[in-house]
């Protein structure tokens, strides 16, 4: 375990708020989200070192599985929130080409960019991922960090970032490599979870956006802006997750994901859990279920989309141009 000053800041004051462990794989082990004395940060701290948090990456990890893979009915949902991913790209850099996604996981976005006419590479440190991604769909990745990649500076028109941020040790550090790796007016778009969704407040530890403890930071939209400019870049813009099916159906995965993490605590999780998987599961698992629920949900999505309230948020800025 390792002791760290504020990952934004860099003061060495902080004040316990969130305490947790490992529900998602169940790895042993407690910690705690630190809020910074200075600027508000939240943070892990202690944190597991680079060895120690190789054990809370198992090999079913569960968010190495590709949409391709499932039903035609998810299949439909991935492919509505990867055309929502390459439009916010593509509105940030219209005459774009070359893209790197950094976490690409399974390489179902950089897929998708290349059908739009990019021109994809990827980075991926787990090697099944990267495996799958380059077999199936074709494409060239990098497994390992993106620190240790030979990319030569200004090599990309955009670089993306879908929930990877709030993983990485040093979050500056990795925004900071970023710009390098752009090209004058280039763009980064990344998505992390937001510290001031609705969902953060109600489940507290239990909120599936602390993650204990692969998430080492946990931002709001403040600390997103003031990341992104301490890097470098400039304008940068808070958004939530983009479309309105996108947006609830994002909410309901964050929802049953901290019910779930509740329930595993719950001393009758036998039972909630029936209950879960007989009214939430068929929403999120079939079109009888999630249309009218989409319906009558649109005022909660829209007005939590313009309060910015939502569980995850999207950020674009750009590299200033030459």
């Amino acid at each position: 375990m390792e002791t760290v000053r504020c990952l934004l800041c860099g003061h060495d004051k902080s004040t316990p708020r969130v305490r947790g462990w490992d529900r998602m794989c169940g790895v042993e082990g407690e910690y705690t989200l630190s809020e910074c004395a200075h600027c508000g940060f939240l943070f892990l701290s202690p944190r597991p070192d680079a060895d120690e948090i190789k054990r809370h990456y198992p090999a079913d990890y569960p968010f190495y599985d590709s949409f391709f893979d499932q039903s035609d009915y998810v299949k439909s949902i991935g492919m509505y929130e990867m055309d929502k991913r390459c439009e916010a790209v593509t509105s940030a850099v219209g005459g774009g080409r070359d893209i790197l996604d950094i976490g690409c996981s399974v390489g179902d976005f950089l897929a998708t960019m290349e059908t739009r006419g990019w021109q994809p590479r990827g980075v991926e440190p787990d090697s099944g991922a990267a495996a799958y991604a380059a077999e199936r769909h074709g494409l060239d990745i990098y497994n390992g960090f993106v620190e240790d990649a030979s990319f030569e500076p200004g090599s990309f028109d955009a670089v993306t970032m879908w929930e990877v941020l709030e993983h990485t040790p040093q979050p500056l550090d990795t925004l900071r490599h970023v710009y390098d790796l752009l090209r004058p007016g280039g763009a980064v778009v990344l998505s992390v979870p937001n510290r001031n969704s609705i969902q953060s407040k109600v489940f507290g530890t239990y909120w599936i956006g602390n993650d204990f403890p692969r998430h080492y930071s946990v931002f709001s939209p403040r600390h997103m802006r003031q990341a992104l400019r301490t890097a470098g870049f400039i304008g940068p813009k808070i958004m939530s997750q983009r479309g309105r099916l996108g947006a609830m159906h994002n909410e309901i995965i964050f929802l049953v994901s901290s019910i779930g993490l509740w329930i595993n605590d719950s001393d009758s999780s036998r039972g909630m859990r029936r209950v879960v998987n007989r009214t939430v599961v068929p929403v999120i698992t079939k079109p009888a279920g999630i249309i009218p629920f989409y319906i009558a949900t649109l005022p909660a999505s829209f007005a939590i989309r313009k309060l910015h309230r939502g569980s995850q948020m999207v950020a674009i800025a750009h590299k200033p141009a030459a």
